[in-house]
């Protein structure tokens, strides 16, 4: 668990708005956010699965989640209707190197 409170971002979400962190904030008490490097990978889409199957229990604790890759919104768009998800993507500027994909955020 990575607590972070002075974290800026910006970016375009797979149902086109953009978001910052304190969009989430306002609406859950902790953030979610997986970092995955391509959209329709066997391992990313298991993953973006799991996270899609999960999120009502994490709603109920109060939970958001979110992914973030480098894909554009288009393909996120795409990913999410193929395979029935029901989580918020989001697009990065670069692809992120981490040896951690899952973080959550206070």
């Amino acid at each position: 668990m990575v607590s972070i409170t002075n974290a800026k971002f910006s970016l375009p979400a797979s149902d086109g708005e953009n978001y910052k962190l304190e969009d989430f904030s306002n609406k859950f008490s902790q953030l979610l956010i997986f970092f995955y490097p391509k959209d329709n990978t066997p391992g990313c889409t298991g993953e973006a699965k799991d996270f899609s199957s999960l999120q009502e229990n994490f709603a109920k604790k109060d939970i958001g989640i979110v992914g973030i890759s480098p894909d554009s919104v288009i393909s996120h768009q795409k990913f999410i209707e193929k395979q029935d998800l029901s989580i918020l993507l989001l697009k990065s500027k670069k692809a992120y190197s981490l040896s951690v994909t899952s973080l959550l955020f206070l």
